[in-house]
């Protein structure tokens, strides 16, 4: 996705230093970077990473976003997955 300069990328942890190369290849400077895991004590499945074109230097370490929690969704995905929570929670 891609708006105003902006690029967010959902990709694999394994491949981050490349991801991050490449980014600044095309001057594409990293900003934001945020891991996600399926339950809390879990390694990292995926990762997101937002850049901004031809900005300066410095990046932002979100916290982990816990996909599930106590057997369900965490609170957090259920508010990220807004209407369509309803039909998978039931």
């Amino acid at each position: 996705m891609q708006t105003s300069g902006r690029l967010c990328i959902c990709h694999r942890p394994e491949r981050l230093a490349e991801l991050m190369d490449i980014m600044r290849e095309y001057k594409l400077e990293p900003k934001r970077l945020r891991l996600v895991c399926q339950r809390k004590g879990e390694e990292p499945w995926l990762v997101l990473v937002e850049g901004k074109k031809c900005a300066n230097t410095g990046l932002r370490i979100s916290p982990t976003l816990y996909v599930e929690e106590d057997g369900g969704f965490s609170p957090e995905m259920i508010k990220i997955y807004g209407a369509y929570k309803e039909a998978y929670i039931k």
